[in-house]
């Protein structure tokens, strides 16, 4: 299962949840749902479905396998920031 590593995560400025990141020379993002969308918080601690995780789990194998072979894009490393939009187009914590 996707989870935040400590020291790739960072809290986007007027949020309290963490992003899961990693850095590299050209960085790719990605909106997942992945917490269902609360009127009463901007994102709930309630996972949407556990089917929601095999979408970013496969963006972040893509791209470390891109990474681990160096044939593909060679001296370039992938990096990502992952966003959780919470069921909700207009929000990503």
């Amino acid at each position: 299962m996707l989870t935040p590593v400590i020291d790739s995560s960072f809290i986007v400025p007027g949020m309290d949840k963490s992003v899961y990141s990693m850095e590299g020379d050209i960085m790719l993002g990605g909106l997942f749902r992945i917490h269902k969308y609360s009127d009463d918080e901007v994102c709930s601690d309630k996972v949407q479905s556990q089917k929601y995780f095999q979408y970013p789990e496969a963006f972040v194998h893509s791209i470390h396998y891109i990474n681990d072979v160096d044939a593909i894009l060679p001296n370039i490393s992938l990096g990502f920031t992952i966003l959780d939009t919470c069921t909700k187009d207009q929000v990503c914590s």
